[in-house]
C-alpha cells in the first residue's frame, strides 16, 4: 500500500519524505538556538525544509486571521480567548 501511495504521489508531483525528513523542520523549530528569546524574527519565524523564510502575504493577513479564528470557533462550538 505504501508503495502505491508513493507512486501516486510521485506521479502527481508531490514530494515524498522519509520519517526523518518529515520531522526535521519540527526539530529545528523546537531546538534551534536562533529561535530563543522574545523577539526572534519579530515573533514571525517561518520554516520550510529546515530553512528560515518569509511567509506568503496571505498567511500574514490580520483580517484573514480573524475570520479563520471565528470560523474555527464556530466549527468546534467553543470560544477561545487569545
Amino acid at each position: 500500500m505504501a508503495e502505491s501511495m508513493s507512486s501516486a504521489a510521485t506521479k502527481s508531483g508531490l514530494e515524498i519524505k522519509t520519517k526523518e525528513q518529515g520531522c526535521a523542520t519540527t526539530l529545528v523549530a523546537a531546538l534551534d538556538p536562533r529561535l530563543e528569546g522574545p523577539d526572534v524574527y519579530g515573533n514571525r519565524a517561518f520554516l520550510s525544509d529546515c530553512q528560515f523564510g518569509e511567509a506568503a502575504s496571505w498567511a500574514k493577513d490580520p483580517e484573514a486571521a480573524k475570520k479563520l479564528w471565528a470560523l474555527s470557533e464556530s466549527l468546534v462550538g467553543q470560544n477561545f480567548s487569545w
